[in-house]
C-alpha cells in the first residue's frame, strides 16, 4: 500500500536520499525542499507545488506531475522516464544532464527560460510546449515531438537533433549554430 502525503506542507523540508517509491503527494506543498538523490519511481505529484525544490540526482521514472509548479526546481541529472508533466510549470528549472525518456509527456508544459544543458531527450512528446528562451545547448534530442511548440530566441547550439518532428513550431530567433539534424521535419 502506498503512503500518502496529500495536502502536506513540506516546504523547506529535507527530504533527501529517501525512498518515496508509489506515494501520493499530490496538492503537497514542496516549496524549497531538499528532496536531492530520493526515488519517487512511480508517485503521485499531481498539483504539488514543487517551486524551487532540489531534485537533484532524483528518480522519477513513471511519476505524475502534471499541473506540477515546478518553476525554478532543480532536476540536474534527474531521471524522468515515461513520466507525465503535461501542464507542469518548469519555468527556469535547471534540468542540466536530465535523462527525460521512454514516453514522457511534457505537452503543454511551461518551460520558458529552462536550462537543459547537456539533456537527453528520447521518445519525448513536447506538442505546444513553451521553451521560450529556453537552453538546450549539447542536448540530444531524438525522436522528439515539438509541434506547435514555442521556441523563440531558444538555444539549440551544439544540439544534436534525430527524427525531431517541429511542425507549427515558431522557431525565431533560435540559435541553431553548431547543430546536427537528421531526420528533423519542418525546420
Amino acid at each position: 500500500m502506498s503512503k500518502s502525503f496529500e495536502d502536506i506542507d513540506f516546504s523547506h523540508r529535507d527530504l533527501s536520499g529517501g525512498s518515496f517509491v508509489g506515494a501520493d503527494f499530490s496538492n503537497a506543498d514542496l516549496r524549497g525542499a531538499n528532496l536531492n538523490n530520493s526515488d519517487f519511481s512511480r508517485t503521485n505529484f499531481s498539483n504539488a507545488s514543487l517551486e524551487g525544490a532540489n531534485l537533484a540526482h532524483a528518480i522519477l521514472s513513471g511519476a505524475n506531475l502534471c499541473n506540477a509548479n515546478l518553476r525554478n526546481a532543480l532536476l540536474v541529472e534527474a531521471l524522468l522516464a515515461n513520466s507525465d508533466l503535461c501542464n507542469a510549470d518548469l519555468s527556469y528549472a535547471n534540468l542540466t544532464q536530465a535523462q527525460i525518456t521512454n514516453k514522457t509527456d511534457l505537452c503543454s508544459a511551461q518551460m520558458a527560460g529552462a536550462n537543459l544543458t547537456e539533456a537527453k531527450l528520447i521518445d519525448v512528446s513536447l506538442v505546444g510546449v513553451n521553451l521560450d528562451r529556453a537552453k538546450l545547448v549539447g542536448a540530444l534530442l531524438e525522436r522528439v515531438n515539438l509541434s506547435d511548440a514555442n521556441l523563440i530566441h531558444a538555444s539549440l547550439c551544439r544540439t544534436q537533433l534525430k527524427d525531431v518532428q517541429l511542425t507549427g513550431a515558431n522557431t525565431f530567433g533560435v540559435d541553431w549554430s553548431n547543430s546536427s539534424e537528421e531526420n528533423t521535419v519542418d525546420r
